[in-house]
């Protein structure tokens, strides 16, 4: 975890903005101006840009305390990073892009520099003594972090929250698609209501049509059977016409009458013409009406 940046306003250092705005504008995301001292008294510093630097850090070595300490103070588009280690400051100042990771590695690194190479010596050094010599060392870390060799450690961090984004989108989008399946799942569970009441529907129509029909069939029917019925009771004069009737006189029967005929001829014999011709008696038929 890193200290907690403040906020400087504007009126403690009303000469900085147009110093940082100008650096700013050149080259961003860098350590630009360190310096290592003790108290207010800055013993050696280094800068690779020009510019009024001590309008501000008069301001900010004030307000830094005497224990072991860490802060950040941000103003306009940069940041001012400090480390106090046993009554030692070291501080920085870089572009507010360039992040608060790397600025305090190298301030760890310049205090690590400090206590091999001056050690105590640095507790009655007066202010500047060991610039000439320990610039260098400013000089040197500053451009090993700026050059990008020392970032490797922020480029995989700045890959990893790329990728978290990426994970964030993802699961977004996987919400978002449970969402959409949620909603299939409802639709889908209420097309097949829809279709069951739709099925019930039809079947109640399919049995109203059919006794619609139904009434229809009976109704012609019925009509038909009394239609045949006042022509029968029109043409044939009611129901006396299906009772029984006499059935029609009959003529009357023959009945034979026996008639008595004379007999033969037995005179004298003619002139023989030929064989006799026998006599056939018939009777006489009289018709007799017959009673029933």
């Amino acid at each position: 975890s890193f200290p907690t940046v403040v906020t400087l306003p504007r009126a403690s250092c009303p000469a900085f903005p147009t110093c940082c705005s100008a650096m700013n504008s050149e080259e961003t995301q860098q350590i630009i101006y360190a310096l290592i001292g003790r108290g207010t008294t800055i013993l050696a510093e280094y800068a690779n840009k020009t510019g009024n630097f001590r309008s501000i850090l008069d301001v900010i070595l004030a307000k830094i305390p005497k224990e072991n300490y860490r802060l950040s103070y941000a103003y306009d588009k940069h940041c001012f990073h400090y480390i106090v280690e046993d009554g030692v400051t070291a501080l920085c100042m870089a572009d507010e892009a360039y992040g608060r990771q790397l600025p305090f590695k190298f301030l760890e690194a310049v205090l690590q520099q400090w206590k091999s190479q001056v050690g105590d010596k640095g507790k009655t050094a007066v202010a500047m003594q060991v610039n000439q010599t320990f610039s260098c060392v400013l000089r040197t870390q500053m451009e090993h972090y700026n050059s990008g060799d020392a970032d490797v450690l922020r480029r995989v961090r700045k890959e990893l929250e790329n990728t978290k984004d990426i994970m964030v989108q993802n699961i977004e989008k996987i919400t978002e698609r449970g969402e959409k399946i949620d909603l299939l799942v409802d639709q889908t569970a209420s097309l097949n209501e829809e279709s069951m009441a739709f099925r019930q529907g039809s079947a109640r129509l399919k049995r109203a049509l059919w006794w619609q029909n139904m009434k229809m069939t009976v109704s012609v029917v019925a009509a038909t059977i009394l239609l045949v019925l006042l022509m029968f009771i029109y043409f044939c004069g009611g129901w006396s016409c299906l009772r029984s009737k006499a059935p029609p006189p009959q003529p009357p029967a023959l009945q034979a009458t026996p008639v008595a005929i004379a007999p033969a001829y037995t005179g004298p014999a003619t002139k023989a013409l030929g064989p006799p011709v026998p006599l056939v008696e018939y009777a006489r038929v009289e018709y007799a009406p017959v009673q029933h």
